[in-house]
């Protein structure tokens, strides 16, 4: 398994999955730990071990056959995705059109979660897979 932290030696590796209605982690072993999604990716394209990774993100990967989906039953929790402005409750035109080019963007591999404004929606991508590389 290839491991990814921000921070390295802040968090030990493991293997997140969905057990009924909850979502549980198993500690695993990495003989490598990165720290960027660029070599995350490349860890895994190179056969280095599995990585788990958003699928909407892995996608292209994926068609190309650089990797293939492995235990897709096993998923992590999905990831949120928030857009934020800083202009108090009236949320301006053009950063209103910002928003909505990017849901277009992004509307079909993501979920929409609804908060208590528009300007407080929420959407967290599909479910990430594990993958490896392509034999």
């Amino acid at each position: 398994m290839v491991h990814c932290s921000l921070r390295f030696g802040t968090d030990a590796p493991s293997f997140e999955y969905r057990a009924g209605n909850a979502y549980r982690e198993r500690p695993m072993r990495s003989l490598l730990t990165v720290n960027s999604t660029d070599s995350y990716l490349a860890a895994c394209v190179a056969s280095l071990g599995i990585i788990q990774a958003p699928r909407s993100g892995m996608l292209p990967s994926i068609a190309e056959g650089d990797v293939v989906e492995v235990l897709r039953e096993h998923t992590c929790e999905p990831l949120p995705v928030s857009l934020v402005h800083a202009h108090g409750r009236n949320v301006p035109r053009h950063v209103r059109a910002v928003m909505s080019w990017i849901n277009q963007l992004l509307a079909p591999p993501l979920v929409l979660i609804r908060g208590r404004g528009s300007e407080r929606d929420q959407v967290a991508r599909d479910p990430s897979h594990v993958l490896c590389l392509r034999d």
